[in-house]
């Protein structure tokens, strides 16, 4: 096994442990963003969606980190709105932190060769992980599906079960904008 593929392994059985109704499509989501980052969601309007989601959000309680490492190389994250709204961030530094990040991804042609190794390696980590749930057959007919590599909602049973709230982000990028020292 190397280096990515152990790294991969780490955050997607801490992503799991965390969250065990992940369905394969919530898997494939976490390493769209790891690889493609926020580039489909930066369109005319979504800082006015991101203020809205950020209005609506309730107070409950939440165990949730702030920031959760989605990537091999430790360098991208996702900002759980719940836990960044409660310790009084303001949505204007998410926003800064999400335009700053768009210039980390690199060229499409990066990005893309950076998801296929990444789901590459998912593929052989989900058969040592019978827990997730995921068979090889049901791999085969979702990569059939999703030969294009599109952005993808979450699963209603994830969606449902764990109401996710976040924006995905370079930790640079989260630690200069929140003026976070953010260790390893």
């Amino acid at each position: 096994m190397n280096n990515v593929s152990r790294a991969l392994e780490e955050i997607l059985v801490a992503h799991f442990e965390l969250r065990q109704k992940m369905q394969l499509v919530d898997f494939y989501k976490l390493l769209y963003q790891a690889s493609f980052g926020v580039h489909h969601i930066m369109h005319k309007g979504f800082e006015e969606t991101l203020l809205r989601e950020f209005l609506d959000l309730s107070y409950r309680q939440s165990s949730e980190a702030m920031i959760e490492i989605i990537s091999p190389n430790r360098q991208v994250a996702r900002v759980n709105l719940l836990p960044f709204k409660q310790l009084g961030y303001s949505p204007k530094q998410l926003i800064a932190a999400m335009h700053y990040s768009c210039n980390y991804f690199g060229s499409l042609e990066q990005q893309t060769r950076r998801f296929i190794e990444y789901w590459e390696n998912f593929k052989l980590i989900a058969e040592s992980h019978k827990e997730w749930g995921i068979t090889r057959k049901e791999l085969a007919e979702f990569e059939q599906c999703n030969k294009g590599f599109s952005p993808l909602h979450h699963s209603k049973v994830y969606s449902t079960s764990y109401n996710p709230h976040y924006r995905v982000v370079t930790v640079q990028a989260a630690a200069q904008a929140l003026q976070l020292e953010l260790t390893e």
